[in-house]
């Protein structure tokens, strides 16, 4: 609070000693009085918005900080009352071909695919981790309440390391993947979304080189998309020097490509699971969760194929709907560190007129910027 007072007395003393500079020139007739006055004016307006911000920033300064820090292992872990919780909520397991040997025992990578209505793309992902150069592995996949004709095509798999579940109803992409957690027992989680798809080498070089790097928790790959029958193409490049990760993550910007990540499970049980509010951008609302306490590290191989616009919806329209997710996950991360009761829902957050404005302005802003470092990054690399 020390700080934003003094930031704020430190601004408007810069705006007051342009206006006494500007008001002498104008006693010596450099420049006429209609430019002070626009200029005074310019400088109330930017007075009474600091001042606003600071009242703001006073409000939330004045909620209770007793919070047990989020970054800590806070969240109970998978043998606690909220993970059966968890399992209650499972409809039903397709169990019977896994049964025995080949689940009870810990695998090196339990992929998490959590589905909803995207049975049309679903084959091929599925086909990816089939095709994986590296076998040790299960499949888990969690069906989120989908309406389409997933369970049937999931039926159609009878490979003993491919685990499926079904909610009753559609909760989320977080709520599904924590399910997935709950279950899993590999030495490294891969998350995999149900339209995408990993190129058959991708398991076998992250798991490499997380055994030869102990200090590396999350290791990515970099991605290309694709849409329909076009040929994948790269359309942004992430950064693989770990000093330029931490500051984009220090801007609340996701850093990685956590759809190619190769995650140490231990991670998810010190760090707790993805937060269930959050119907989109829950991994970047883990990923700020834990940044400051795990390495990250993103390898220059292509080794996964994003879909494009699965949804076919324009650009614009799904930028938009993301954004209040985003900046949610970003409030999340900034919010660690004070009480449960400080921090406001996705309902309450997004009903703000802060976050309606911001997701408006600053976010169009960042829409345009993305649009350019695609098309730079697609230069680059032809």
């Amino acid at each position: 609070m020390r700080q934003m007072l003094c930031l704020l007395i430190g601004r408007s003393y810069i705006i007051w000693c342009l206006a006494a500079s500007v008001h002498a020139q104008l006693r010596k007739s450099y420049i006429t009085e209609s430019y002070l006055v626009a200029y005074n004016t310019l400088s109330w307006v930017l007075f009474v918005a600091l001042t606003i911000q600071l009242h703001l920033w006073w409000q939330e300064e004045r909620r209770p900080r007793a919070y047990a820090a989020l970054g800590a292992p806070t969240i109970p872990n998978h043998d606690t009352s909220a993970a059966r919780s968890v399992r209650a909520a499972v409809k039903k397991e397709r169990s019977a071909p896994q049964e025995g040997s080949v689940m009870g025992s810990q695998v090196t990578v339990s992929a998490i695919m959590p589905t909803y209505n995207a049975m049309p793309y679903l084959k091929e992902a599925i086909d990816s981790v089939l095709a994986q150069t590296f076998t040790d592995w299960e499949l888990i996949i969690v069906d989120d309440g989908s309406t389409d004709d997933t369970q049937a095509l999931l039926a159609q798999y009878e490979d003993p390391r491919i685990r499926v579940f079904e909610l009753e109803e559609n909760h989320g992409r977080g709520k599904a993947r924590n399910v997935a957690l709950s279950f899993a027992c590999g030495k490294y989680i891969a998350p995999c979304d149900a339209d995408d798809i990993s190129l058959p080498e991708r398991f076998a070089t992250e798991v490499a080189y997380l055994e030869k790097h102990r200090e590396i928790h999350v290791v990515c790959t970099q991605m290309m998309e694709f849409q329909g029958d076009e040929p994948p193409q790269p359309r942004v490049l992430y950064p693989e020097d770990p000093a330029a990760i931490d500051r984009r993550f220090a801007r609340g910007r996701m850093a990685i490509t956590f759809g190619t990540a190769m995650i140490r499970s231990w991670c998810f049980d010190r760090f707790g699971p993805f937060c269930e509010d959050l119907r989109s951008a829950e991994d970047l609302e883990w990923c700020l969760r834990i940044r400051e306490s795990c390495n990250f590290r993103v390898l220059p191989e292509f080794l996964y194929l994003y879909r494009y616009n699965a949804e076919r919806k324009p650009l614009f329209k799904r930028w938009v709907a993301n954004a209040p997710s985003n900046r949610y996950a970003v409030y999340r991360g900034r919010m660690l560190g004070k009480s449960a009761d400080a921090v406001l829902s996705f309902d309450q957050f997004s009903r703000r007129w802060r976050t309606r404005i911001g997701v408006y302005t600053w976010d169009m802003l960042r829409f345009a910027n993305y649009l350019l470092r695609s098309n730079r990054a697609r230069r680059e690399l032809k």
